[in-house]
């Protein structure tokens, strides 16, 4: 699973995924897309609230900025998802 394949399963949700593999996710949990998007990113602009859960039991940046600057809590607030995600947790 390289680090392309850990920001996909954060996108799709597949939680499965990331769990499978999870020693690699220490060293890539906060590695960056083109667009700066962390898998963090990814999770919680797609309102994965079970891959923001597992992402952030296995320590990673939480107020990382993409090439915006803007943090994973900012990309869910500016989509309305926000209130969707805190009642999830």
């Amino acid at each position: 699973m390289a680090w392309v394949d850990l920001h996909s399963a954060a996108a799709r949700g597949d939680l499965d995924q990331l769990r499978r593999h999870w020693w690699l996710k220490k060293f890539f949990i906060n590695r960056r897309n083109a667009d700066k998007l962390t898998p963090l990113h990814l999770a919680c602009i797609n309102g994965h609230a079970d891959i923001v859960r597992f992402l952030v039991g296995k320590n990673c940046k939480l107020n990382p900025g993409d090439k915006y600057k803007r943090s994973p809590l900012m990309l869910v607030c500016e989509r309305g998802i926000c209130c969707l995600m805190i009642e999830d947790a």
